[in-house]
């Protein structure tokens, strides 16, 4: 069984401290890192690329609703939280499971065995699936449409379903654009806000906060802690 690598954004250092107790009593889980800053929390995502992140909710100087949106595909996140009010927000954002501080163990550890029921899904997914095409349930009579991801230049979200966007034109499927950015590589996709993710080698130019995509000439918003972030993974092919 492999280790979950986990990480702790809290701003307060006594829920830090609790929650690295349940950790390192916990055998399949390993502390990659903890901040009690939000921003310096998501550059830890960026760099430790941990499976799990406890992210409390109330945080100083970012919500983490709008948190656990940017950090989107690229870990799972447990929400632990002293209020019980953002528990329909957390199963809309797909989070694994809703923690009330304070967190006992044995309840924790009900949450790290959904935690592992649900990553090694994940990981089935993409092994099953592979990582250079997705089949999109399209319509409403079961029909799956074959989206090869070298084709496929964006995705947007439209009300309760998401357009996919590809060189051959588009398919609709009644999906969140949360559900299909699990499904995506992380290295070869971002999501650049809130409704949009882009195929990266799409991107021909980003002028002020839009991204101009290529051939199409398509303008993508991108603004806030998405172009923070696009430009930080763009820094080294900077020159």
């Amino acid at each position: 069984m492999p280790m979950i690598k986990c990480l702790v954004i809290d701003d307060e250092p006594s829920a830090i401290e609790s929650l690295t107790r349940h950790i390192l009593r916990c055998p399949i889980l390993e502390l990659v890192g903890a901040s009690t800053d939000g921003i310096r929390g998501l550059e830890l995502v960026n760099l430790m690329k941990p499976n799990l992140v406890f992210l409390d909710i109330e945080l100083q100087e970012v919500n983490g609703l709008d948190l656990t949106r940017w950090i989107g595909n690229a870990a799972r996140v447990i929400f632990c939280t002293a209020h019980a009010g953002y528990a329909v927000t957390g199963y809309e954002l797909d989070v694994v499971d809703y923690l009330l501080k304070p967190v006992e163990y044995d309840r924790f550890s009900e949450a790290i065995v959904r935690a592992n029921t649900i990553l090694a899904r994940d990981r089935q997914m993409l092994d099953r699936e592979t990582s250079d095409f997705l089949f999109v349930k399209a319509g409403t009579r079961g029909k799956r449409i074959r989206v090869d991801l070298a084709d496929l230049i964006f995705i947007e979200a439209k009300n309760n379903y998401v357009s996919f966007q590809t060189g051959s034109g588009k398919v609709l499927a009644h999906l969140s654009l949360k559900e299909v950015e699990h499904r995506l590589p992380a290295e070869n996709f971002m999501r650049v806000q809130k409704s949009y993710i882009v195929a990266i080698s799409q991107v021909a130019s980003m002028e002020n906060n839009e991204l101009v995509l290529k051939k199409s000439g398509i303008r993508i918003p991108i603004s806030g802690i998405y172009k923070e972030q696009f430009l930080e993974r763009m820094k080294a092919r900077v020159v």
